[in-house]
């Protein structure tokens, strides 16, 4: 197995592992800004997953710009539905304010479907991630 292929390998495994935290978390009734975190970060690396996929070498560390990369070579390309770009833009402020921000946090209102708003970020956090999957094995 090459390098790139262990890194591959790596985040996909990453983004799955902690999808599959935030899942726990919840059931556990961690905080809200602990699940948010995770759920994004889950994203997060399967973008980065997808970047090795596409043997794309990308010279940012800041989450911002990798979203940037992400848009402007699959969401502008149209080679993935503008969709998991908004998903993935709504996480990135949520875990952002959540980190960041010193005030109370604040969820999103609720989907009627879900029972919290935690619920329906992890919903979200799923199809991506799913979605992702699909492209980056098959």
């Amino acid at each position: 197995m090459t390098d790139k292929e262990a890194l591959f390998t790596y985040r996909l495994k990453q983004a799955e592992e902690t999808l599959l935290d935030a899942e726990r978390m919840l059931q556990g009734s961690f905080s809200s800004r602990s699940i948010t975190n995770r759920a994004y970060y889950s994203m997060f690396y399967a973008v980065l997953a997808l970047f090795l996929k596409a043997d794309m070498r990308i010279k940012t560390s800041k989450h911002i710009g990798v979203i940037s990369i992400f848009d402007k070579e699959f969401i502008l390309t149209e080679k993935i539905d503008k969709y998991y770009s908004e998903i993935l833009h709504k996480m990135f402020n949520i875990r952002q304010k959540g980190d960041y921000c010193y005030h109370r946090f604040n969820s999103p209102p609720l989907s009627p479907i879900y029972e919290s708003p935690l619920s329906f970020f992890l919903f979200q956090a799923e199809n991506i991630i799913l979605f992702f999957f699909c492209i980056l094995v098959l």
